[in-house]
């Protein structure tokens, strides 16, 4: 009883306590002037930039599956870091977040948007570097399953944070399947598929197809929620210029949310299917779609320039978007107003890779490799003995990892000079991936994948049961995920 008292006791005195607190607060606030400073307000964020008009997306087709498996224990998502809008000849500057719906994505506030997973995108991040915070195994891993496609696979699988690994395959296909190699759902495309999904934090997957269209799927169930035409080229059975130009090789997925993909010309995609920007190739010029009719934006005003621009654009961190044509580089502002292009003596087969100080390296079918500034002024270049073929990743210590059709992957230093090369016994046309600790991972038409050491020393090689053209991807936990001829996808640890 006596407890019960105190505590009513202390109770009235905190209240009276109060009660004088607020009295000393209204008789301050009598003394202070009209229009005087407003306790506890600040200043709302700014106003995102003025949105592009952009088109409905086309409906896809939709696809039920069986329920997904057990999902795996979440890794982290990780969060790229995010461009600010630049000016032409600006040198790189420190990135600012960009929102996800704030229009032309220019200079806009807003958290960066997360990745759905550890191995999230094609070359691992939108600068395309080729690296992985993963290491490899020290010694040859061996199979640990494989699941078999009715295509070949070249694209890098995707690994997402729940540990479903999503891969495409030749035969049309997109695949999600278990950390154990069992198959979650399948979704079809209309042509074959040479593109790494692209895992959104959201929940959402993007994959390009030779079907002209982005395909938008849930990683749930693989249910289709949206599809993007990239051009108006006219359907085909074969493998016709004109059939293929329109085809989506790759996805890039920027820290905004804004989608990159090449088709006749260079596409940014909102993460509703909506069309921001496109930039025609044949004019020169960029420009937001109609929104009548809803589907496709309007050909370039040249129309007997018709190129095809393949693999995904890479962003640099101040926002440039870098581009391939065919045999051109175009360097495009994050409102798709082209800064400068480069052209080459052969076809570029990959955006390049764009290192932190700004420089962009990427190889052509004329043997070279290149290296250009922010300007685009050539830095360096050099002469393999043979058409690049692969992409381009960097090393950790400055350096360029590549392949070449010579039957090597070669290691050329930031001032142009051979590092060192590593020779294969057939043609290099896997694209290379750096580990944690600088070791490069690729395959080779000698059936065998390889790992090299920084110092460009053979670690340890495995054979498969074909052709191994297919990117690698490296997984948490060290598993290493890769495609090969024999329409599989293995998975090693």
């Amino acid at each position: 009883m006596m407890r019960g008292v105190a505590v009513g006791i202390q109770q009235r005195f905190i209240a009276a306590r109060w009660r004088l607190q607020a009295a000393r607060l209204a008789a301050l606030a009598a003394l202070l002037p009209v229009g005087g400073c407003q306790f506890g307000t600040r200043p709302g964020p700014p106003e995102p930039g003025p949105g592009f008009r952009a088109a409905a997306p086309a409906p896809g087709p939709q696809r039920s599956s069986a329920p997904p498996a057990e999902p795996r224990a979440a890794a982290s998502l990780l969060a790229l870091p995010a461009p600010s809008a630049g000016l032409p000849g600006q040198s790189a500057s420190a990135p600012q977040p960009v929102s996800a719906d704030a229009g032309s994505g220019e200079g806009s506030p807003g958290a960066a948007v997360a990745l759905g997973g550890p191995a999230a995108m094609y070359r691992g991040d939108a600068q395309h570097t080729g690296r992985s915070p993963f290491t490899l195994p020290i010694s040859a891993p061996q199979e640990r399953w494989r699941f078999t496609t009715q295509g070949s696979i070249t694209a890098a699988p995707a690994v997402a944070s729940d540990g479903t690994v999503v891969i495409s395959s030749h035969d049309g296909g997109v695949y999600a399947l278990t950390a154990l190699g069992l198959l979650r759902w399948r979704y079809r495309t209309a042509d074959m598929v040479w593109a790494t999904p692209a895992l959104g934090g959201d929940g959402t997957l993007y994959v390009g197809s030779d079907d002209d269209r982005l395909h938008a799927l849930s990683l749930g169930d693989g249910t289709a929620r949206w599809t993007v035409a990239a051009g108006t080229c006219k359907r085909s059975g074969g493998r016709s210029p004109e059939g293929s130009r329109c085809d989506v090789e790759q996805v890039t997925l920027g820290s905004d949310g804004t989608l990159y993909i090449g088709g006749d010309g260079i596409y940014a995609v909102r993460s509703d299917g909506k069309v921001r920007w496109h930039f025609d190739p044949a004019s020169g010029t960029s420009s937001a779609p109609s929104p009548e009719p809803a589907q496709r934006p309007t050909p370039g005003i040249n129309a007997a320039k018709r190129v095809h621009c393949g693999s995904a654009p890479s962003v640099a961190r101040n926002g440039t978007v870098y581009a391939i044509c065919q045999e051109v580089l175009y360097a495009l502002g994050p409102d798709g107003s082209k800064r400068w292009e480069f052209s080459a003596q052969g076809e570029f087969e990959s955006a390049p890779a764009l290192a932190e100080d700004g420089t962009a390296y990427l190889g052509s079918d004329d043997r070279r490799l290149y290296a250009l500034d922010a300007l685009g002024q050539l830095r360096f270049m050099y002469l393999a003995g043979a058409p690049i073929r692969t992409a381009v990743a960097l090393g950790r210590d400055g350096s360029v990892v590549f392949g070449c059709d010579d039957n090597a992957l070669y290691s050329v230093r930031s001032d142009g000079t051979l590092g060192w090369s590593f020779r294969t016994a057939d043609t290099v046309r896997s694209s290379p991936l750096i580990d944690a600790a600088g070791s490069a991972l690729f395959g080779s038409r000698d059936d065998r994948l390889y790992a090299v050491a920084a110092d460009g020393k053979l670690k340890w090689s495995v054979v498969l049961d074909s052709d191994v053209d297919g990117a690698p991807a490296l997984g948490p936990d060290g598993t290493i995920y890769i495609g090969a001829d024999d329409q599989a996808l293995h998975a090693l640890r």
